[in-house]
């Protein structure tokens, strides 16, 4: 991978896009995740457990999460610093 993709989002509706594509399979959470990579923020434990405290199974919601994050990394959509 050369780590270039390009991550932009719209608001109303809230849609995330990567190089160009909708990613329209993306829960509430990953998308609120890839919205704050999009704005060129870094992720943080704190932001991420308090994500997913607001779902019915915060630890099965954790579990799916970082294993998005993994599948990001190997598709270049995120960087790990």
């Amino acid at each position: 991978q050369d780590n270039n993709c390009k991550l932009l989002y719209t608001e109303n509706p809230l849609r995330i896009y990567a190089n160009g594509e909708w990613l329209d399979e993306l829960n509430v959470i990953e998308t609120e995740v890839l919205k704050r990579l999009s704005d060129g923020e870094s992720l943080d434990w704190a932001f991420l457990s308090n994500l997913v405290n607001e779902t019915e199974d915060p630890e099965t919601s954790m579990d799916l999460l970082l294993d998005s994050i993994c599948n990001w990394v190997d598709d270049g959509w995120a960087l790990i610093e």
